[in-house]
This record gives C-alpha cells, structure tokens and sequence, in this order.
C-alpha cells in the first residue's frame, strides 16, 4: 500500500458544520502552546503594533467561514488559506461580518465593529476566542502529500505531538476530499505512525 492510500486508510467519513469557523494557523511551537492553552488573541493582547496592512487591525481576530457555494472563489479566504495551512475550527462565536463594498480603513486599528475585506467569506471576532470555542483542526493531509507539501505535514505531526503534551484531545479533520456536508476525520496516533515513513529530509 502507497502512502497516499495509507492515508485514506486512517480516516473516516464524517459530518462538518456549515456554522463553522476557521482561524489560519501560522506555525510556531511556543503560540500554538498559548493558543491551545489560553486562546486565540488580538493583536492588543499579544502586545503587537498596531498594522494598516492587516484588515482586522490591533483589537479584531480575522476568522473565515466555508462559504464556497456562495461566493467567488478569488475572493474567498477559505478557498486561499484551507489547503495550505491548518486551522483551528471555531463554533459558538458571533463574530463581525466583513464587507466588501465599504472602506473602513479609518477604523482598522479601533475597537469599532466597522469591519471591511476584499474577502467575501471574511468575520472578524473582537478582542479573544476563548480556547473551550475550538473544538477542531481542519487539514488538507492527501492533497499536501499528492503536492509535496512536506512542511505541512511535519507541522501537524507537530502539532499532534505538542496536543498529548498538553492532553488536548481536538478532532482532526482532513478536507482533501470533502463536500459541501462531510469531510475525514483523521486517526491521529496512526497519522503519527505513517510519518515515520515520510521523508522529512528535504522539508522546505
């Protein structure tokens, strides 16, 4: 059995909320830990400058919902960020959302709700998420093997390490093959296993 159906093999099909949403996860070992542990912050409580350059600003956390029915794919966060990298999946939030045919760039860095993106799937949560709202992981496990993508699968061998390290039991669910309802849930021991097989050498 190839990899590639090695995988396949330690998943199974499950349901996914449309109400669901999605927090992209730039990897870093010692944040993960925090987010994990404390939840997911805004730039003010990370003690991070303020930013013009990002559209939720110093006090909102940008967030995206899969609305790929429903929206262009050009201008869809989820479609940009959910093959690429993992992130957490986030339930029982109210976020703000973004629009796209006003400029409220004058109220980037405030606690104002006037949020806007080019992005048409984009919600913007005030201040912090709570980490009992994360109840998940969302992946792209086959596609980023079938693309080469090593990193991306050494981060989450990662990232399962660091949630026994802490005790944390978050579903897993691999998106490489998931519709409109259902997605795979991965088994997260033998994903750790299968990576024993991998090549990690020439990470990128």
């Amino acid at each position: 059995m190839n990899i590639a159906d090695e995988i396949k093999s330690i998943e199974s099909l499950t349901a996914k909320n449309p109400e669901w949403y999605y927090h992209r996860i730039i990897y870093d070992a010692r944040a993960f830990k925090d987010m994990l542990n404390t939840g997911i912050k805004c730039r003010k409580l990370l003690k991070q400058k303020d930013s013009d350059s990002i559209y939720n600003g110093t006090f909102y956390i940008s967030l995206y919902k899969d609305l790929s029915t429903y929206v262009d794919l050009g201008h869809s966060a989820f479609a940009i960020f959910s093959g690429f990298y993992p992130n957490f999946i986030i339930e029982d939030i109210h976020p703000v959302k973004c629009r796209n045919d006003v400029d409220y760039s004058l109220f980037r860095n405030s606690i104002f709700p006037f949020r806007n993106s080019p992005l048409q799937d984009e919600y913007q949560e005030f201040w912090h998420i709570a980490p009992e709202k994360i109840v998940g992981l969302q992946c792209s496990i086959l596609n980023w093997y079938q693309k080469g993508s090593k990193y991306s699968l050494e981060i989450l061998r990662d990232i399962i390490k660091i949630m026994q390290e802490y005790k944390i039991n978050l579903p897993i669910y691999d998106y490489s093959r998931a519709s409109e309802e259902t997605a795979h849930m991965i088994d997260k021991e033998r994903y750790l296993e299968l990576t024993k097989k991998m090549d990690f050498s020439m990470t990128k």
